[in-house]
């Protein structure tokens, strides 16, 4: 229970090449996806970690958010970078203002498991699906998405939860 107020096991993880993580994923292989914040994003197997960042390809090293898909992509919120996506060979496509998205700062990103890739930003939210993108205004500054077992989709922004 939630509620019960047993204190938390504290470990800090040694050698860790961030200060501040902002946001972590478990991926379906067991790893850990750590964003950074301004120091990329930490891939962390079992005791072994990577950093990846712009030496790696990535647009940019301001990592909100991760989240991946069923297809093993990893996607990324970036900072004033836009939307980015990891495929498991190593590929990065990015996706900002010139690919149709409605600004270069994403908040959040979620990958759905029905294919599609949610994210959002400061002027709205958008849907990306094979290559089409979506955009959904009225539904700002989303922070949070979750997808749960039910498969149904849950947004909190500034001023809601839905």
């Amino acid at each position: 229970h939630v509620s019960q107020t047993a204190p938390f096991d504290y470990v800090q993880i040694p050698r860790l090449p961030a200060n501040s993580p902002r946001t972590i994923m478990e991926d379906r292989e067991g790893s850990l996806w750590i964003c950074a914040h301004h120091d990329g994003l930490i891939r962390a197997r079992r005791t072994f970690y990577r950093t990846l960042t712009t030496d790696d390809g990535l647009p940019g090293n301001g990592i909100k958010a991760v989240s991946q898909d069923l297809s093993g992509n990893t996607w990324l919120a970036i900072q004033a970078r836009g939307l980015a996506r990891l495929t498991p060979a190593g590929r990065v496509t990015a996706w900002s203002r010139e690919q149709g998205m409605p600004s270069h700062d994403p908040l959040s990103v979620l990958a759905a498991r029905d294919g599609t890739v949610w994210a959002s930003y400061g002027v709205g939210l958008v849907a990306l699906l094979d290559g089409r993108v979506e955009t959904y205004p009225d539904h700002r500054y989303v922070r949070i998405m979750h997808q749960d077992r039910h498969g149904n989709l849950w947004f909190g922004s500034d001023e809601a939860l839905w």
